[in-house]
């Protein structure tokens, strides 16, 4: 019943905090605040790279012409867009890229109506040109009312989605970007820290699946933080391979990290734990490609997300129809990553949305899985857990009833011999011994024997009050473990528990007992050994006496005697 509460209550959970995640998320995502000015763009690409002392077109385009196109190719290259715009009025502009902002170099120059330079920009991930505006290749400037052309030339070894030029208004472009640039420091926040988590709960408890999803997200983390301008802004690396190798490997280890936390294993599950090893050696066979033809590695990753995407939600299907309950978390979870995953990957801009990039999408959609996962993973670890609580009570309990006399449930030999090794000196060991118990058991039968035993254990330990520890070494021997200053506590609970059983129970009841005290020995063994000697004089002595008063004349039979004498 309380498994059955804890999967409702999480299940609603994950339910509430999508929706809370959809309707806070999405409609902010969507809005737009501003719109780019009205333009005309053609598309051309060059077959050289962009040289420096030559790199604005009006310069050079007489000599190499460059090739129409109809739009630039996501493998890589140097292209050329012309962009024809008018200014309405005079105010600060701003120029941009939409679709992406991963863009090796590239050169912005802008002409007025009669072919005039107005200005020239530089930039690009591979450039150590600082940007002005946080986070994006905006440039601003000042512009007249007419007719501009903005010539730009751009390359780069691939792209996510075509960079495309455009202008807008300064002050819609920088209420239009806080959107884009919350989800970049916000999501590579959540992936940091989350990141980091993982990675040392795996490297300290050495759980593969944790190790696994802190690649994952690691591996999401460098790609976003390269494609989004991060590294080249604020610590100023200029590194485009961190937007390509780091998804593949995070790709991997997705792939493994699913098949753990869903359990594919070789014996259950064997086509999908072939598949997705094969899933995982295709994607190294694709790294090792990627390093050689590096135009071709968003592509390939591209590819590679839509399987691992696909190859995801078929293991939470599969599961899921098996009976395992963390596959429906996992697909809950998995939801709004599949649908932004999607995205994403595709080679499509956001319509109406110019600030707004691919990669946010990507990261919005990692970042939202990241933190649904995160709850599906601890709730593993809460059920993990519990069941080793489980299997550990089991094993106390398994351990009580080995160390525990069934008859009289006390402690016995097993347990008291543990207590001894456990021991230090300021204890003192009793040895004891019920008398006349064969006696008993013949007269009265096994039963009433048995009750002896138990009503003795029963009373002996009410005597002791706590003062010490009653095991039963086996038949009618006992031991007590006590704390030496209490020594005239158990002797007069002995004294009065046999008291109490001759007068309640079995008249010829007797206890004969020895003690010794472990600071007068080198051992416990050698206490132990002492007491059961002196036990055993006791035990003589009382025999002895009982014998003597057993044929000692009684006061009849000496009356009688001395009157007949008379």
């Amino acid at each position: 019943m309380r498994d059955r509460k804890q999967k409702r209550w999480f299940d609603s959970t994950l339910w509430v905090l999508g929706i809370v995640l959809a309707l806070l998320v999405v409609p902010r995502f969507c809005l737009a605040t501003g719109q780019v000015i009205e333009q005309d763009l053609t598309w051309f690409q060059f077959d050289y790279d962009i040289e420096d002392s030559k790199g604005y077109v009006s310069q050079n385009v007489d000599s190499r012409k460059p090739i129409l196109i109809a739009q630039p190719k996501l493998t890589g290259g140097h292209y050329l867009s012309v962009v024809s715009f008018t200014v309405p009025a005079l105010d600060w502009y701003v120029i941009d890229f939409s679709g992406s902002t991963l863009i090796g170099q590239f050169h912005h120059q802008i002409l007025d109506s009669e072919g005039k330079d107005v200005a020239v920009f530089s930039g690009g991930i591979l450039d150590s040109t600082p940007n002005p505006i946080m986070l994006r290749h905006g440039r601003k400037l000042i512009l007249q009312p007419g007719d501009y052309q903005l010539l730009t030339q751009q390359q780069s070894q691939f792209n996510i989605a075509t960079p495309t030029p455009f202008v807008m208004l300064e002050v819609d472009y920088l209420a239009d970007i806080k959107r884009g640039n919350a989800i970049t420091l916000i999501g590579l926040g959540i992936l940091a820290g989350l990141g980091m988590l993982y990675l040392t709960l795996g490297l300290y408890r050495l759980r593969k699946t944790d190790l696994a999803y802190a690649v994952f997200i690691l591996g999401n983390l460098l790609f976003n933080a390269t494609s989004l301008l991060v590294f080249s802004d604020l610590f100023g690396v200029h590194w485009f391979t961190g937007a390509s190798l780091p998804i593949c490997i995070s790709n991997m280890a997705y792939v493994f990290f699913v098949m753990r936390l869903l359990g594919i294993q070789s014996h259950n599950k064997p086509l999908l734990y072939k598949s997705g090893h094969a899933i995982i050696g295709l994607y190294a066979i694709v790294l090792l490609v990627g390093l050689l033809e590096p135009n071709w590695q968003m592509e390939m990753n591209r590819v590679g997300v839509g399987v691992f995407l696909g190859f995801g939600v078929i293991c939470g299907i599969s599961q899921l129809r098996s009976g395992v309950g963390i596959a429906k978390f996992y697909l809950l979870a998995n939801l709004g990553f599949v649908l932004l995953g999607s995205i994403a990957i595709s080679n499509n801009g956001l319509e109406g949305q110019p600030t707004l990039y691919m990669s946010h999408v990507g990261l919005l959609g990692v970042t939202i899985e990241v933190v649904l996962l995160s709850f599906v993973l601890a709730y593993q670890m809460h059920l993990t857990g519990r069941e080793k609580a489980s299997a550990v009570k089991a094993a106390q309990q398994s351990l009580a009833l080995a160390q525990t006399d069934e008859l009289t449930q006390l402690e016995n030999r097993r347990a008291m011999d543990t207590a001894l090794c456990e021991a230090d000196e300021s204890v003192g060991f009793a040895y004891l011994d019920l008398d006349g118990l064969k006696q008993c058991n013949d007269l009265k039968g096994h039963s009433f024997g048995d009750q002896l035993l138990t009503k003795f254990s029963r009373v002996l330990t009410q005597e002791l009050k706590g003062e010490g520890r009653l095991f039963r070494i086996g038949g009618d021997e006992f031991g007590l473990l006590f704390d030496a200053q209490s020594t005239g506590v158990v002797k007069a609970a002995i004294y009065s528990t046999e008291q109490r059983l001759k007068k309640e129970l079995y008249q010829p009841f007797g206890i004969s007992f020895g003690i010794a005290l472990r600071e007068d020995y080198s051992s416990v063994y050698r206490m132990v050994e002492v007491a059961d000697q002196r036990m055993y004089k006791h035990k003589t002595t009382r025999r002895v006496a009982r014998t003597r008063t057993a044929h000692l004349p009684s006061e009849e039979n000496t009356s009688s005697g001395t009157n007949a004498a008379s």
